[in-house]
């Protein structure tokens, strides 16, 4: 009866490992395209990330201190098109005697955030997955290969070996593609998210500074 009900569990798990196949195939290749398109908006990225990369961001805050108005110097400076974005909206939601300034620039900064984890959380999901698909085709067609080489079928154990190898290759090629885009990408987001914390940072001490200045100037006028 131990034997009957062992050979009983060895065919399920057989059956369950075998119906794996497809599916684990299916998002091998699934992995391969997204990481293909991917690379293709990665390349279409790096145009947009020179002139980032040539921004000048401390001379940028520098000049900044120095203006006598922020959204005008803000709209025609050369930050770049994200940058710029953010930092007008945050000041169309503020105002210079805002008390709730850094509230409002804290969760900006969290849902830019959050957009960057979408951003990265497919490819980052691949580059972890892929690998491990990658493993699941190459075991699973060695059973039946196995048993192919029991039976004496050399041409059926290697059409099984090419299989495994080829789930194995792809795998790997999508994961480490992924990886290599999330890693750039995370790069990039982090320097937009530090520029982004110094801009907005400096126009809530400018405005502050201002508003402190003025209310100063205002009472030694009425003294």
């Amino acid at each position: 009866m131990v034997m009957g009900g062992s050979q009983y569990l060895n065919q399920v798990m057989h059956i369950i490992s075998q119906s794996l196949m497809i599916p684990c195939y299916a998002f091998l290749l699934y992995f391969v395209v997204v990481a293909i398109v991917e690379t293709g908006a990665l390349v279409g990225e790096m145009f947009g990330q020179k002139k980032t990369h040539t921004f000048n961001t401390k001379k940028f805050l520098s000049d900044l201190k120095d203006t006598h108005s922020i959204e005008l110097y803000v709209q025609n400076s050369k930050l770049p098109i994200n940058l710029k974005k953010s930092v007008t909206e945050f000041m169309t939601l503020t105002s210079v005697e805002g008390t709730c300034q850094r509230i409002i620039a804290q969760s900006l900064l969290s849902q830019q955030e959050e957009l960057i984890t979408k951003r990265t959380e497919k490819t980052d999901l691949i580059s972890k997955m892929g690998p491990l698909l990658g493993l699941m085709g190459t075991l699973i067609p060695l059973g039946p290969g196995l048993v192919g080489l029991g039976k004496g079928d050399f041409n059926m154990l290697a059409q099984y070996l090419i299989v495994s190898f080829d789930a194995t290759i792809i795998g790997v090629f999508a994961g480490s593609l992924t990886f290599t885009i999330s890693k750039v990408r995370r790069r990039w987001y982090e320097r937009y998210l530090n520029d982004l914390d110094a801009i907005l940072e400096t126009i809530i001490e400018v405005r502050e500074y201002v508003a402190q200045t003025g209310k100063k100037l205002a009472l030694g006028g009425r003294l």
